[in-house]
C-alpha cells in the first residue's frame, strides 16, 4: 500500500471546486460520504420519483381545457368516507362531465389509495367506457403494480386486448418496472421479449430497468449482455445504472467486464476519468477485491491523475469491510501525513471498531478526532450511543 500510494508529505490532492464537479462526480461523492443532509437528499429522491412516476403513467395533457375543478370535485367524491352513499352513487349524482383527461388525473390523485382508484376505474368502465384510453390503462397498471396486485395487472392487460386499446412503450416499461420490483426476473424477461416481438423498440428506460433488475438479482453476465445491446443501439444508461452494473460485475468476479464498462463510460458516455475511477474503485472495494482495487490505484498514479481524498476514503472503507484494519490504518497514516484526514474516515473506523465490539478503540478514535479539530458526525454519536445502550 505504501509503495503504491507513497508515504511522504506530498502536495495535497484536493477535491475540485463544486462549480467544476459534474453530476456524475456528485453521485460518486455521495456514495463515499460526501453528501448533502439526509433530509434534503430524501426530498430530492422523492421529487425525482414523483416526476418519474408521472412520466410513466402519462402526461394527461388533455385538449387544452382546464379540468382542474372537475378533477378536484371527483377526487373528493372518490376519496371521501361517506357511510350514507356509495362512491358510485355519489359519482352518478355529481353531474360532472367525465373525459379521458379527467379520468387519468383522478386516478393519479388516488395513487395512495389504489382500492378506491380501482372502484372509480370500474365505474368509468361501466358508465363512460369510451373515456378509457391507453393512458388511463397505463395509470391503472402502475397503481396495480405498486400494490403488487399482479392478478389485476393480468386482467387489465386482457381488458386492453378485448377493448382494442393499444399498448405503447410506457405500458411495457411499467410492466418491466413492477415485475422487477417484485423480483420476478423471468416474468420481466418475457415481457421484454414480447415487447420486441410485437415491434416495440426498447428505449433507454426499458434497458435501464432490465439491467437494474438483473444486477439486483446477481445475474451479471446477462446484465452485461443487455448493456452491450443497449450501447449497440446508441443508448447509454445513467450514472446510477452504471454504478449498479460495475458493482454487480465486480461482485461476480468479472474484472474484464468492469473495465469494459468503465472504458465505455469514458469513451461512449464521455464521463471524465476522475469521475469514473472512483466508481470502479468502489465496486472493487464493495465486493472485497482489494488486490484489484490497489492495482487500479497504481494505474491511476501511472496516468498522473490526481488522487483526491475520495479515493483514500473508498479504500479505507473497503479494507475495513474486508477486516483488514492494519491496512486501513496504514492508509489513514498516509492521509495524516498529507493532512487530508476528515470526519468521514474517522466515522468509518469508529463504526468498524464498534462492529467488532472494540469499544475502547472506538472512543480513542473519537477523542483523537476531536483533538484534531474535527466535528464527529451525528450518525457517529448515534452509533456510539446505540452500542452503549445495547451493552447496558
Amino acid at each position: 500500500i505504501t509503495e503504491i500510494l507513497g508515504a511522504g508529505n506530498l502536495a495535497l490532492d484536493k477535491i475540485p471546486s463544486l462549480h467544476s464537479v459534474s453530476n456524475a462526480s456528485v453521485m460518486g461523492l455521495v456514495s463515499t460520504g460526501y453528501c448533502p443532509p439526509a433530509v434534503c437528499a430524501n426530498a430530492q429522491e422523492k421529487i425525482k420519483e414523483s416526476a418519474w412516476r408521472d412520466a410513466q403513467m402519462g402526461n394527461c395533457s388533455g385538449n387544452g381545457h382546464d379540468v382542474s375543478e372537475v378533477v378536484h370535485k371527483i377526487t373528493q367524491i372518490v376519496r371521501a368516507d361517506d357511510a350514507g352513499l356509495l362512491m358510485e352513487e355519489r359519482l352518478e349524482n355529481s353531474s360532472c362531465e367525465i373525459s379521458s383527461d379527467v379520468v387519468c388525473k383522478v386516478l393519479k390523485r388516488c395513487f395512495k389509495v389504489p382500492h378506491l382508484a380501482r372502484r372509480f376505474f370500474n365505474w368509468v368502465k361501466l358508465n363512460n367506457g369510451d373515456c378509457l384510453t391507453t393512458e388511463s390503462y397505463n395509470t391503472m397498471l402502475y397503481l396495480a403494480g405498486e400494490a403488487k396486485e399482479f392478478d389485476m395487472v393480468e386482467r387489465l392487460l386482457k381488458e386492453m386486448e378485448n377493448s382494442k386499446c393499444e399498448k405503447d412503450i410506457k405500458t411495457w416499461t411499467i410492466l418491466i418496472l413492477h415485475y422487477g420490483k417484485a423480483q420476478l426476473v423471468g416474468k420481466a424477461l418475457l415481457v421484454f421479449e414480447k415487447m420486441r416481438r410485437l415491434g416495440f423498440e426498447p428505449d433507454a428506460e426499458a434497458y435501464g430497468l432490465m439491467i437494474r433488475l438483473l444486477c439486483e438479482s446477481r445475474k451479471g453476465e446477462i446484465a452485461l449482455e443487455f448493456y452491450k445491446e443497449m450501447v449497440r443501439n446508441d443508448m447509454v444508461p445513467d450514472i446510477k445504472v452504471y454504478r449498479l452494473l460495475l458493482n454487480c460485475l465486480a461482485d461476480c468476479g468479472d474484472v474484464d467486464g468492469v473495465y469494459l464498462v468503465a472504458n465505455n463510460m469514458i469513451k461512449v458516455s464521455e464521463i471524465p476519468e476522475q469521475d469514473v475511477y472512483p466508481c470502479v474503485l468502489n465496486s472493487f472495494c464493495v465486493s472485497g477485491r482489494i488486490r484489484e482495487a490497489l492495482e487500479l490505484i497504481r494505474d491511476i498514479k501511472n496516468k498522473n491523475l490526481t488522487l483526491s481524498p475520495v479515493y483514500f476514503e473508498i479504500l479505507v472503507k473497503g479494507l475495513c469491510k474486508a477486516d483488514k484494519m492494519d491496512d486501513a490504518l496504514e492508509i489513514v497514516d498516509i492521509m495524516k501525513k498529507r493532512n487530508i484526514v476528515d470526519h468521514v474516515v474517522y466515522s468509518i473506523l469508529i463504526s468498524t471498531y464498534l462492529r467488532a465490539n472494540d469499544v475502547p478503540r472506538a472512543f480513542d478514535l473519537l477523542e483523537g478526532m476531536k483533538e484534531a479539530g474535527l466535528t464527529p458526525l451525528t450518525s457517529t454519536y448515534t452509533e456510539l450511543m446505540q452500542h452503549l445502550f445495547n451493552d447496558n
